[in-house]
């Protein structure tokens, strides 16, 4: 019985030495995103197609995505107003650096009022809407912002809440 021990002993080490050199290798894909002009795009979203990684760009256009294991993948960049790109990069065991060049998009944006708790686009308001510019809020000094829309907008009626000098205003509008 105890020559068995050695030979054990023996295929144990050779089957740890196997898994070590199995792990994968992971790598990571950094970069830039800039617009037309060459300007950083700040809030880009970087996403490898088909997983759940995705990140945003910092302030000066970088961004950085780790922990892909070996292999090629599709990275897709998006930003509001610009077409989403996608460029395709093989990932090893370092640091692949693929930057994006995001064109603008030709479509314009449907024009969106905020109403109460959500918004609509301009053709789907029904009612009355007025617009008043901060220059003409700034113009004349008053005590308050609510004070400085009397008798700018239409409809818009603005009383002191109580009788007490710096008591908020009502809108009744």
């Amino acid at each position: 019985m105890k020559v068995l021990y050695p030979i054990k002993l023996c295929m144990l080490m050779f089957f740890a030495l196997c898994t070590l050199t199995t792990y994968a290798q992971t790598g990571s894909i950094s970069g830039k995103i800039v617009d037309e002009s060459k300007l950083p795009i700040p809030g880009a979203t970087v996403q490898v197609e088909g997983t759940q990684k995705i990140t945003v760009t910092d302030n000066d256009g970088n961004y950085k995505i780790t922990g892909l294991t070996s292999g090629t993948y599709t990275i897709s960049a998006k930003f509001l107003g610009y077409t989403v790109t996608k460029l395709t990069a093989t990932v090893g065991a370092g640091n692949v650096v693929l930057n994006f060049n995001l064109k603008p998009e030709s479509q314009n944006l449907d024009e969106l009022i905020v109403v109460g708790y959500g918004t609509q686009t301009k053709r789907e308001v029904t009612g009355s809407i007025a617009r008043v510019a901060g220059d003409k809020l700034t113009a004349l000094p008053t005590p308050s912002f609510e004070a400085s829309l009397q008798g700018r907008a239409a409809g818009v009626q603005v009383t002191q809440g109580s009788g007490l000098a710096g008591s908020g205003s009502v809108d009744q509008g």
